[in-house]
């Protein structure tokens, strides 16, 4: 296959998640001009349909990667609301089938290496 044939094949609201996983992570220490995390909190209301918007299948890695190192805590403080509202929706208005198969396995290089050790 092409190298990194998954990614060209990734819908668009898929590759939007990617590049705002790439912005937190991007943001999550303070170094440079980068405020750290903290810095995104006047974005944060901004995000809203990233959690709204995509599909359970889209959503829940997301979140799971969201709440993975090196982010972690500081997200779901700076996202706690957004996250917590739209995983909620998903698990009160999704069938337990498609929860059971939801793929919330690490999408991030860092998170399979971890997965792998």
């Amino acid at each position: 296959g092409i190298p990194g044939e998954p990614f060209l094949r990734a819908s668009l609201p898929q590759q939007v998640l990617r590049l705002l996983l790439g912005v937190v992570y991007g943001h999550s220490k303070a170094v440079g001009a980068s405020e750290g995390l903290p810095g995104l909190t006047r974005y944060a209301a901004a995000w809203s349909p990233a959690f709204t918007r995509p599909t359970p299948s889209d959503l829940l890695p997301f979140v799971a990667a969201l709440l993975s190192p090196p982010a972690g805590g500081e997200v779901a403080r700076l996202f706690g609301p957004r996250m917590l509202g739209a995983v909620g929706s998903v698990v009160l208005n999704a069938p337990a089938p498609l929860l059971l198969a939801a793929d919330l396995s690490p999408t991030t290089p860092q998170q399979q290496q971890q997965q792998q050790q």
